[in-house]
């Protein structure tokens, strides 16, 4: 899921915190909800990456090693299941860096 990276932490800006280990162990999971029935479901926090933007992570769908290779901060295992990446620019305007954070359903 790719949210553009705005000022003041609107739609996915606030993704950059993520880079801070605290942060994520303090964060722990994130709720989102899914159609059609937008139940909210609660996914932890397994990996954050930072990556290019012509990474394989973008066009690979065994992403797990890809994220494993760049990952900066880790608080759980991923297992062989569903991943969803939240995914925004990171750093300064026009950057070709890209910060991941990768979730998996509890």
């Amino acid at each position: 899921i790719y949210g553009h990276n705005v000022s003041r932490g609107r739609l996915f800006g606030n993704l950059r915190y993520f880079s801070n280990k605290q942060y994520c162990e303090n964060i722990q999971s994130i709720m989102i909800a899914k159609a059609p029935d937008f139940k909210f479901n609660l996914y932890k926090i397994c990996n954050v990456a930072i990556v290019n933007e012509d990474n394989n992570i973008f066009a690979n769908y065994d992403i797990h090693d890809e994220i494993e290779k760049n990952t900066v901060v880790k608080l759980n295992d991923m297992e062989d299941k569903q991943t969803i990446l939240l995914t925004t620019c990171y750093g300064k305007s026009g950057t070709d860096k890209r910060i991941i954070v990768a979730l998996q359903e509890w």
